[in-house]
């Protein structure tokens, strides 16, 4: 059975945004929105396009997407301030940085719970 999800994770993992996927494939950028919302599925010439696209093959599409055993990590405000202007010191001064953390982390109490 086709899968939407799938076809998002491919159509991402090509560097394509909807709206390209439709103009290589030839069909309406609405159509590949609606196809990964998994509202309908495709007739087989537009998933032959589909594949040609993104070169693929329907098989690909059969499957559900494997989850990310990364996931993106959601920082607070304050921590991407202070990540972004981590970033922006030199390098020997990070590692500074670092190391001041590393040693402040160190000296708290160890969670005798784990």
């Amino acid at each position: 059975m086709f899968s939407g999800k799938q076809l998002k994770q491919i159509r991402k993992a090509a560097g394509l945004r909807q709206v390209d996927l439709a103009e290589l494939a030839g069909i309406h950028h609405n159509s590949v929105c609606r196809l990964e919302q998994g509202q309908f599925t495709p007739r087989a010439e537009v998933l032959a396009a589909i594949c040609e696209a993104l070169n693929a093959t329907p098989e690909d599409f059969e499957r559900e997407p494997e989850t990310d055993p990364n996931p993106p990590v959601r920082l607070e405000a304050r921590e991407a301030i202070l990540l972004r202007d981590w970033r922006r010191l030199p390098f020997p001064l990070q590692e500074r940085v670092a190391g001041v953390i590393q040693g402040l982390l160190g000296m708290l109490p160890s969670d005798s719970s784990t």
